[in-house]
């Protein structure tokens, strides 16, 4: 296999990122959100690749602010809170395997069902 070309179009992540790490947080996100990279990365029509720089897709302008939302969250606000200052929020904190977030819908009260 082909070695990876450097990354290039960094927005969020850092520009000096190895392949490596790059690689091992793009694994965390496709398995967070239960997606391929095909779901936010176009792929070139020529060259039957994907096209990792491009910015085509409307996904990898969400997953960016989508970046930006968890990593403030995180330092702005969770860590901020002594209970849970060791744990962070990630797009599976959210999303648990799901391209878009399910719906949340709350258990009815306990006297809901309770014959009056």
């Amino acid at each position: 296999m082909p070695p990876m070309p450097k990354p290039v179009n960094l927005k969020i992540l850092p520009k000096d990122i190895s392949t490596s790490d790059l690689l091992t947080i793009m694994k965390q996100y496709r398995e967070q959100l239960g997606v391929q990279c095909g779901y936010c990365h176009a792929g070139d029509p020529a060259t039957h690749k994907m096209d990792f720089a491009s910015d085509a897709k409307l996904e990898k302008a969400t997953a960016r602010i989508m970046m930006t939302m968890t990593s403030e969250l995180n330092s702005k606000y969770i860590s901020k809170l002594p209970i849970v200052a060791d744990q962070k929020v990630d797009c599976g904190t959210c999303h648990r395997g799901h391209a878009k977030p399910e719906e949340f819908v709350p258990a009815p009260p306990p006297d809901a069902h309770a014959n009056h």
